[in-house]
């Protein structure tokens, strides 16, 4: 995926360029104060609103670059939030949708598909301390089929619900032992099975 405000960078340099594109009505609008920020890029001059490349600044120091249709933004952006965390990826009528990366203020990473702003689907999920969950999402937490990575080397096969281990899991150690274990909402529920 290209760097998104490397692209909005470019778009600026070259404003004179976006003047003439092929369609009449959108044309390059210089950085000017509307209604909670500020707005830089390509912008339809007949429904008045932001449509092609552009750059956002709202007031709260919140910040996107990317593609707009409609006055919102869709297609390819990156997303600045004042929090200090970042989505850089596809968006639809103004929500986070298709693929993507989250990345939060601390570290940790999301990676995979996104649905009406919600991580949702195949992701990869990255902590600072090296712990990485590959596998399926619903709704921004861990859920269906996935393997818990660990950073001494061992890992979780298994079930997921709501963002907890749930139902069967193998624990496979470092040296390649297998268990069978079994938890309900995080917790192992003893005698579950034989080394």
């Amino acid at each position: 995926m290209e760097s998104t405000e490397e692209e909005a960078n470019i778009m600026i340099r070259q404003r004179g360029s976006l003047k003439n594109i092929s369609n009449p009505h959108i044309v390059f609008q210089p950085k000017t104060r509307v209604e909670g920020g500020t707005y830089e890029g390509q912008y339809n001059t007949i429904t008045k609103q932001k449509h092609g490349k552009g750059i956002f600044c709202w007031d709260d120091k919140e910040k996107y670059i990317g593609e707009w249709v409609n006055g919102k933004p869709e297609g390819e952006g990156v997303f600045y939030f004042n929090d200090g965390t970042k989505y850089q990826g596809q968006w639809k009528d103004g929500k986070k949708h298709g693929k993507g990366v989250f990345t939060w203020k601390k570290g940790k990473t999301y990676m995979g598909d996104f649905n009406e702003n919600r991580s949702t689907g195949f992701g990869k999920k990255t902590w600072p301390d090296g712990k990485i969950y590959k596998g399926e999402f619903l709704d921004g937490k861990e859920h269906g089929k996935g393997t818990l990575y660990w950073p001494d080397g061992e890992k979780y096969i298994g079930n997921w619900f709501k963002g907890k281990m749930h139902g069967n899991l193998i624990l496979v150690k470092a040296n390649g032992k297998r268990k069978m274990k079994r938890f309900e909402h995080d917790k192992e529920i003893k005698n579950s099975g034989k080394d």
